[in-house]
């Protein structure tokens, strides 16, 4: 499998240690290798893989120990002033970085800027349902992924998109967008026109 072949997955993981589920992933997902934030063990198993196939892949802490200097106390001003009103479990942004909010008590918070999944060991289970190699097959996967059909006319590197059935009309636009940005992102080497 290529890097930058799409592939259609689904895949369930788990903490290693207490068989917690943490995801479980049923609806098919579409990424491309390139592209994915997966762990780089997983993503190593998944180039491996054909379609069809399935794998338990053990993963070792694939974000990192947890760090103590990554738990902070904020000011809850910083909070209120952004008009948030903090609480235990709470996933909030601060200057561009996520945190979870563990504790609020006396004008103060403690967050934790650690990913969420670190000093965990996961098990992943992988089921990939479909490889796409070929350029009008990717775009065609990627237009069925929002919900929408369309005529796709590709010659060399360029092509045209005519949407002929945008489903739901309220979210048109913003479904029109997500497929103009993942085009993007997994064609970036195509041109493409959207009609």
């Amino acid at each position: 499998m290529d890097e930058k072949d799409i592939i259609q997955i689904t895949y369930t993981t788990k903490d290693a240690d207490t068989k917690e589920i943490i995801e479980d992933r049923k609806e098919p997902l579409l990424l491309q290798l390139k592209n994915s934030n997966l762990p780089d063990k997983v993503k190593d198993t998944l180039k491996n893989m054909k379609q069809g196939e399935d794998k338990e892949v053990f993963a070792e802490k694939p974000f990192g120990e947890r760090q103590k200097d990554l738990i902070n106390v904020v000011s809850l001003k910083q909070f209120t002033s952004n008009k948030i009103n903090p609480f235990p479990g709470l996933i909030v942004d601060l200057d561009g970085h996520r945190a979870l909010v563990k504790a609020v008590s006396g004008g103060r918070v403690v967050v934790d800027f650690n990913h969420l999944l670190a000093g965990k060991n996961l098990l992943y289970n992988l089921n990939v349902l479909k490889v796409i190699e070929k350029d009008k097959e990717k775009i065609e996967a990627l237009v069925e992924s929002q919900d929408m059909k369309g005529e796709i006319d590709i010659k060399e590197k360029k092509g045209t998109i005519k949407l002929t059935d945008k489903g739901d009309v309220k979210t048109a636009t913003q479904r029109k967008n997500a497929l103009f940005i993942a085009l993007k992102q997994f064609l970036p080497e195509l041109e493409i026109k959207l009609e």
